[in-house]
């Protein structure tokens, strides 16, 4: 992957930088400079292009040191947390004894990839993922969110589940209230929680997806009228899975992922046990014994186990293998079955089916009763069930008239104690009923909203009252109100910092309340090799540096903010992409800064690491290391002439910000682009492009391809795309190839105050989900 960045002024206090290469990167960058035109095209005029930063490009598979530089990053990122997650529940419980311990979650950040992520998960009460759920009905998506589930409740740790900006999108262009009934179904049957459709990230900074509340909240109106159907239960322990978990964690975790889907599709009931010295060490969970335990191979399947289902035709075309949670505390408690519809079932009419339940999950008793529930929208028929019993005296259960999700409830006529896995302490205080919101965003005037929403803010009855909401589970919002709205409506409050960077001072720009800003000069940001601090998040305003995890000072900073979210009366503290320079490791090169490399040299001390002593140079260390990986500075890369954007992971795609070496001042001024490129895997349309201001690192507008260019465009086919911008107006036109006709794009969501009128324009190419390679870009302006 290729990014691309924009220079920045650098102040003279930040480590380690290379004197020549900022004194260039200063005189190229002073604000009161007027370029009347600058042209940049690729390749002959590639020094001229804004690319200062030390982005790069490197290849795997790395030599030892290069693999003991990534490993680093994940034992310093477990160290971080350890020692500020420490310090938070000890102040919490010095200075506030009679209160409930703070619950702390964690956002990984798509690091589920990582053999050893499940070592992250663990520490925390809660973990908070993104996951694309409108896609479950494709075997990947759902094998991944099933083996995530499972491996985070193998650790005593419980999910939270957000719909990621791409269902989110999906959602806003055409709402599917059957999916999302679908997904919260799935995620409640596995011990997780839903996120309720309000205020949801959609992949921009300033608008957030707002689901209709005749189609939403009758699904979370059911889980709070049938608390008693969820709170205390816990997965049936019918299958019991052994991983091997060693130095290196799970050895092959998409072989475990598919394993775990087969057999749920197979209808069997299965919770992971992690063997080996390394696992995580969990207190043991099993209540009573399973029916069978079998060990993972990754070179084969393990042996399938019994199914305590036996599922007719017509079930099993329509709906998912049921999902059985018991009650492990209450030998008289009803079993409980999650009736969900298949994801790959698009049909919009309500189905029905029958399946028989085994004697062996009901310990043999017999069922006395059995009852549904389910949502129930506006002019839809209700779910109803019946059951008889088979000539082997086993129960025979009929369901109708089911949309997307229902539970059955099955009681029996004598009390029976049914396998189960225990319960860690806080969850024991804490309802699996609970519906969570993510953040409100209710009394802060730079969030967009539907005009719809702000009515309905605005009325008499608040429309989060039909949603039910527990607690507003990862809250940027650190107003005051926001806090005095959550406790004056019974709703716990869990505010959130971000493990993988803060905020950064700039002139001008007031900080938001509570947030930590730094300078440049910060010793807390992770750095390029020549020096600069890292700008991770060049979307974001105020724009972010990285956050160095081995530095004493960020993890002072934010243990204090974390007492400051206590001190305000936060139940609990949200931690925002926990994974941190795992991901950027190979996104961005890795921490370069004196702070890690001295821990690292350290930890290759302790490890006996050939060649390497206690007066080992830092510099010297840092060259072996950036000559193992093949590190590349993308200013050398732009010589080369094509440029490969390519998708990295589904997650993570690759990025392009190109700007001109030289800001211009001009309000009036307009910006023009053209760039010339070709899809070569995926779609035209799952590829953007973001005009973006580099002055202060804010969207202008963003472009979506498929609505540009023409439907037949051909993969590998170069395209050429004109675009002109002007500043004062803040209005884009675009054109496909030299003739082409003008037409207007997509503005950015929220026009930009008079004072962030861009300086050092910048044009970033997001394919999102595709691959683009481009070998021309021009920039010009008047």
């Amino acid at each position: 992957m290729v990014v691309f960045t924009g220079c920045k002024d650098i102040d003279d206090g930040v480590e380690k930088v290379d004197t020549a290469s900022k004194t260039a990167v200063n005189q190229n960058q002073q604000p009161n400079d007027k370029v009347e035109s600058s042209c940049i095209v690729l390749p002959e005029k590639a020094a001229a292009l804004s690319a200062q930063g030390g982005v790069v490009e490197f290849t795997k598979p790395f030599g030892p040191l290069g693999q003991a530089f990534e490993e680093f990053h994940f034992e310093t990122i477990l160290d971080c947390m350890t020692q500020v997650m420490g310090s938070i529940r000890d102040y919490s419980a010095r200075a506030y004894p009679d209160r409930r311990p703070v619950v702390l979650s964690g956002n990984p950040a798509g690091s589920m990839h990582v053999p050893r992520w499940v070592e992250m998960a663990a520490p925390f009460d809660y973990f908070n993922i993104e996951c694309d759920v409108v896609s479950l009905h494709e075997d990947k998506p759902l094998a991944h969110f099933l083996g995530i589930a499972a491996l985070s409740e193998s650790v005593d740790t419980t999910l939270l589940v957000m719909p990621n900006a791409t269902s989110n999108r999906r959602w806003n262009q055409l709402e599917d209230p059957q999916a999302y009934a679908g997904a919260t179904g799935l995620s409640y049957a596995i011990g997780c929680h839903m996120h309720v459709p309000w205020c949801l990230y959609d992949g921009s900074q300033f608008t957030r997806f707002y689901g209709s509340l005749d189609a939403h909240q009758p699904i979370f109106r059911m889980i709070h009228d049938h608390a008693g159907w969820f709170d205390g239960y816990v997965p049936a322990l019918w299958h019991v899975l052994d991983v091997p978990y060693e130095e290196d964690g799970v050895q092959d975790l998409s072989a475990l992922e598919l394993q775990i889907l087969d057999l749920f599709r197979a209808g069997v009931p299965t919770v992971l046990r992690l063997k080996g010295d390394k696992a995580p060490a969990i207190p043991e969970r099993f209540s009573g014994r399973p029916h069978l335990r079998t060990a993972m191979d990754s070179a084969k399947k393990a042996a399938a186990p019994d199914c305590p289902f036996e599922m007719e035709d017509s079930y099993r075309s329509a709906f998912l293998p049921p999902i059985p949670r018991v009650q492990h505390e209450a030998s008289d408690a009803p079993l409980v079955l999650h009736i969900i519809r298949d994801f790959k079932d698009k049909s919009a009419v309500p189905a029905s089916g029958k399946f028989t339940i085994s004697k062996l999950l009901l310990k043999g008793a017999k069922v006395s009763k059995v009852e549904i529930a389910a949502p129930e929208w506006q002019d839809a028929a209700s779910a109803s069930v019946s059951w008889e019993t088979d000539e082997s005296g086993e129960p025979v259960v009929s369901v109708e008239n089911v949309s997307a999700w229902a539970l059955v409830r099955v009681h029996t006529a004598e009390p029976v104690k049914l396998p189960g896995v225990e319960r860690p302490d806080l969850r024991k205080a804490m309802a699996e009923s609970e519906i969570p919101l993510m953040r409100m965003i209710r009394f802060s005037s730079i969030w967009q909203r539907p005009k719809w929403v702000d009515d309905a803010i605005a009325s008499d009855t608040d429309p989060l009252d039909g949603y039910h909401v527990s607690r507003i589970s990862w809250s940027y919002d650190h107003s005051l109100k926001t806090l005095e709205y959550a406790q004056s409506n019974g709703m716990a409050f869990h505010g959130s910092d971000c493990f993988l960077h803060s905020y950064i001072a700039l002139d001008g720009v007031p900080p938001q309340e509570g947030i930590p800003t730094f300078t440049p000069d910060w010793s807390g940001w992770v750095r390029y090799p020549d020096g600069q601090p890292m700008h991770i998040r060049p979307d974001f305003m105020p724009p972010r540096y990285g956050a160095s995890f081995a530095s004493a000072q960020y993890r002072t900073a934010m243990i204090e903010r974390g007492k400051n979210w206590i001190d305000k009366g936060a139940a609990g503290i949200q931690f925002d992409d926990i994974s941190g320079m795992v991901n950027r490791v190979w996104q961005y090169g890795g921490d370069f800064g004196d702070a890690f490399f001295a821990c690292f040299r350290n930890y290759l001390l302790q490890r006996r690491f050939d060649g390497i002593a206690e007066d080992t140079p830092l510099d010297q260390l840092r060259e072996q290391v950036m000559s193992e990986m093949k590190y590349t500075p993308v200013y050398e890369k732009l010589k080369d002439g094509t440029i490969s954007v390519s998708k990295p992971s589904p997650r993570y795609p690759g990025l392009v910000w190109i700007g001109p070496a030289k800001p211009f001042s001009r309000p009036n001024a307009l910006f023009n682009a053209a760039i010339e490129f070709r899809i070569t895997e995926g779609s035209v349309n799952d590829a953007e492009l973001l005009l973006m201001d580099g002055e202060h690192s804010v969207y202008l507008c963003r472009i979506r391809l498929g609505d540009v260019l023409p439907s037949d465009i051909a993969q590998n086919e170069w395209m050429t795309l004109r675009i002109s911008h002007d500043l004062e107006a803040q209005t884009t036109r675009l054109a496909v190839g030299d003739g082409g006709q003008w037409s207007k794009a997509r503005p950015f969501d929220m026009p930009l105050s008079p004072q962030m009128v861009s300086l050092s324009p910048a044009l970033m190419i997001d394919p999102r989900y595709c691959s683009v390679e481009v070998r021309k870009i021009a920039l010009d302006t008047d």
